[in-house]
């Protein structure tokens, strides 16, 4: 009963979210706009002084009021203090000022069933990095209601009830030591870098609202919470003026993924003093051209193209191959290839795999290629042959250690599927193994220094594998070491490994080259374990929830990318309504009733544990 309860309240409300884009519109008053009110004890500023500040940290509890509503169904709010004090990672300093609590008040100030936070279809309040995110859902088909005024859709600041009932309240906290000055607490308008970003992906969000049925951000306005620290040692007793401006701003949200980077480390140690186990090694075997393929690695293994790792410093030119093995027979092939629009285009040059024409397009993302035998007999590419070379220029102002992945495309900007076809016309099941290049330093002589195309990964599903490469290696001998075999298995050959997951399960893979180590974070957790509890449970269906009201509703991600792929059980590519009905399935059968059931029998994913081998 507790579990069909708690799907049946889950689910509902995931189902609600679907109706949000035929919501009508409530009439707005014309002389309303949307207004957020911040205050301290009932007052837009508040004083303290630098003697207090002195000898502790000063705790405010700051109200968060909506004094003026012509009709809102979802709020998201980014805040700061003063410009934030933007950091060169993109996080917020704020001077200091932080959050250690934050929550909405209850009752509050919508929804006439009694003022239940709870009963929104998505109440997320992050304090520590001042985000707030708040969706309607009590009446899927009208903007939220008021409270204090059964029936209310709309209000302003006239009203007696206006501020009797706060939107959200958090603890605000003012740290020891801060210096005298004036401070203001306000909604940040500007796009800012969102804490939910990876080293892959770059998230850039916005504060905006909307209402019922409208794709239209709402305009509103913020009465901001102004904090004056006074100098103690300023005997003068002065009187100051607040003058607040109000500002209307239309926002719209926007997430870009396009700027992919990953942080560089190189940590300096010695083979004997790495606490890790020795993989197996293979000799290198470098081709005619002056690369240096898998060809030991996927011996017998299936039909396989690895996109080359690289290594290019700020605004270089780089050539990527696209190295072919075990090609059971190949009669043409419609090529649509994916790469980071960070990375500019020029070109596409022709392999040794196939000797005839091929046709190439590197005009668009994904860029196309297309080949075909001719006569229509299979042609087989020898063990580590190129199929094709992809010129990129890397930005001027690319950061070293930032990352740009390429790989094969499913599909076309115009819905065309990437397909591998033998001499029956008959597509091929093909593996694909995305190539990245890094951007490195130049050393002292000139040259560009060592570094790992990878410094970290996450495996979803057991069997994924990852392409590692040590660039810029040189003939140095490099030796490799995981410090988890029973995560990972690591087949290497010179400065190359294929790194293939046995358990998701943490690990290190790390790369040494003349007594310097380089590190590859590699990440796994239980199927479906999102928030890495060591355990599947009701936690996780809340979180799968909240990415998909968050994503579907506000087009802002609640998950991070690696938390994203967990919580997608289905396997279908998102994570959506399903994903949370698996999740609390498996709970209620695994967990509470102790049910022999696995992961492949809910699901039906191939991916999954349990699946058929």
């Amino acid at each position: 009963m507790r579990f069909q309860k708690l799907m049946s309240t889950l689910t509902a409300c995931c189902l609600g979210a679907t109706a949000l884009a035929s919501m009508p519109l409530q009439a707005n008053a014309e002389d309303e706009i949307l207004t957020f009110d911040f205050r301290v004890g009932g007052s837009n500023q508040t004083t303290v002084t630098t003697d207090a500040l002195a000898l502790d940290d000063m705790h405010l509890s700051v109200d968060i009021y909506i004094t003026e509503n012509p009709g809102v169904n979802a709020i998201s709010l980014k805040m700061q203090v003063n410009d934030g004090e933007e950091q060169e990672d993109g996080s917020f300093g704020n001077y200091g000022f932080y959050m250690d609590q934050g929550q909405f008040t209850y009752p509050y100030c919508f929804d006439s069933t009694g003022g239940d936070p709870s009963a929104a279809l998505s109440s997320i309040f992050v304090p520590e990095r001042m985000n707030l995110g708040w969706i309607y859902s009590a009446d899927q088909t009208v903007n939220a209601d008021a409270y204090a005024e059964s029936g209310t859709t709309s209000w302003n600041s006239n009203v007696s009830w206006a501020t009797d009932y706060a939107f959200a309240t958090a603890d605000l906290v003012i740290p020891k030591g801060t210096a005298a000055g004036t401070y203001v607490l306000d909604i940040r308008r500007e796009k800012y870098l969102n804490s939910l970003s990876t080293e892959t992906t770059k998230i850039y969000s916005q504060s905006s609202c909307r209402g019922a049925g409208v794709d239209e951000s709402l305009a509103y306005h913020s009465v901001p919470l102004t904090i004056v620290v006074e100098d103690s040692s300023v005997s003068a007793t002065t009187t100051t003026e607040t003058t607040t401006t109000t500002q209307t701003t239309t926002t719209t949200t926007e997430t870009t993924t396009t700027t992919q980077t990953t942080s560089f480390t190189a940590i300096t140690t010695t083979t004997e003093t790495t606490a890790s186990v020795p993989v197996e090694t293979f000799p290198a075997n470098v081709l005619p051209d002056g690369s240096n393929p898998y060809l030991d690695l996927l011996a017998g293994e299936d039909f396989t193209y690895i996109y080359g790792n690289v290594s290019a410093t700020p605004g270089a030119t780089v050539k990527m191959p696209i190295y072919i093995y075990n090609d059971p027979g190949t009669a043409g092939a419609m090529f649509y290839i994916d790469y980071d629009p960070a990375l500019t285009a020029t070109e596409i040059t022709a392999g040794n795999a196939y000797r005839l024409s091929m046709q190439f397009n590197p005009a668009t993302n994904p860029m196309a290629i297309t080949w075909a035998s001719g006569n229509g007999t299979n042609l087989n590419a020898k063990d580590g042959a190129v199929f094709a070379y992809l010129h990129f220029t890397v930005p001027e102002d690319a950061a070293v250690g930032a990352t740009y992945q390429v790989n094969t495309a499913v599909e076309s900007v115009d819905g065309k599927e990437t397909e591998v076809d033998d001499t029956n016309g008959i597509a091929m099941d093909v593996k694909y193994i995305p190539g990245v290049i890094t951007v490195v330093a130049e050393s002292d002589e000139g040259s560009a220094t060592p570094a790992l195309n990878r410094t970290e990964y996450s495996f979803t599903n057991i069997g994924d594998t990852l392409a590692l490469e040590l660039l810029n290696a040189g003939d140095g001998e490099v030796t490799w070491y995981t410090t988890n075999p029973d995560a990972v298995s690591v087949l290497a050959t010179g400065n190359m490994a294929v790194v293939t997951a046995k358990a998701l399960e943490n690990a290190q893979v790390i790369a040494v080259l003349d007594g310097v180590a380089y590190t590859c974070e590699i990440r796994g957790g239980l199927f479906g374990d999102i928030n890495r509890s060591g355990r599947v449970d009701s936690e996780d269906a809340v979180l799968a929830l909240r990415e998909y009201n968050s994503f579907s509703v506000l087009k802002v991600p609640f998950l991070t990318e690696a938390e994203r792929a967990i919580a997608d059980v289905s396997g279908n590519g998102t994570v959506e309504i399903i994903d949370v009905v698996y999740l609390l399935k498996y709970y209620n059968n695994k967990v509470l009733m102790g049910n022999d059931i696995t992961w492949y029998e809910i699901t039906g994913n191939p991916n999954a544990p349990g699946a058929p081998q």
